[in-house]
């Protein structure tokens, strides 16, 4: 009965493990929310479903592991869990890039009010005009987001 649980459990993640794998090979976007559930339906069945060799005895032991193995059940759980371990990878790029959008919203705000403390600088540059002082202040305010973007994308290929 251990075994035949085993396999269910380890059907029950190939099922959820595929249908996304599916969604990613069809160019469906798959959202880091969508991972993460996925994710953790896998390890609630791996922790807390599958049965681990809990035996006392020796015999009870040796015929979970030669079952486990003629079965291939072991076999089948580390195909399944390379399958979850790409999951992961794609979650973890996920997480960058979301953290990458959130670094240069961020450049773009500071970069923002920057250029409201430099556009009084510009207006004594241009003697009092106010359409030249913005027009500088916006091309110093997109030239300094572009440098500072650019070098932070040097940074995350290092």
């Amino acid at each position: 009965m251990v075994l035949a649980n085993n396999v269910y459990q380890l059907d029950k993640i190939e099922t959820e493990v595929s249908q996304l794998t599916a969604k990613m090979e069809g160019n469906e976007k798959v959202t880091l929310f969508q991972l993460r559930a996925t994710r953790n339906k896998v390890d609630n069945w791996i922790n807390n479903s599958y049965l681990p060799a809990i035996f006392q005895y020796p015999s009870e032991k040796d015929l979970y592991f030669f079952g486990s193995d003629h079965r291939g059940i072991l076999e089948y759980k580390a195909n399944l869990e390379n399958e979850i371990k790409s999951l992961d990878d794609l979650k973890d790029e996920l997480i960058s890039n979301r953290e990458a959008n959130s670094d240069l919203v961020m450049t773009l705000l500071l970069t923002l009010i920057s250029g409201f403390q430099f556009q009084e600088v510009f207006q004594s540059f241009v003697e009092g005009d106010v359409l030249k002082s913005w027009i500088y202040t916006i091309l110093f305010s997109f030239s300094l987001t572009a440098t500072i973007y650019y070098f932070s994308k040097l940074k995350m290929k290092k």
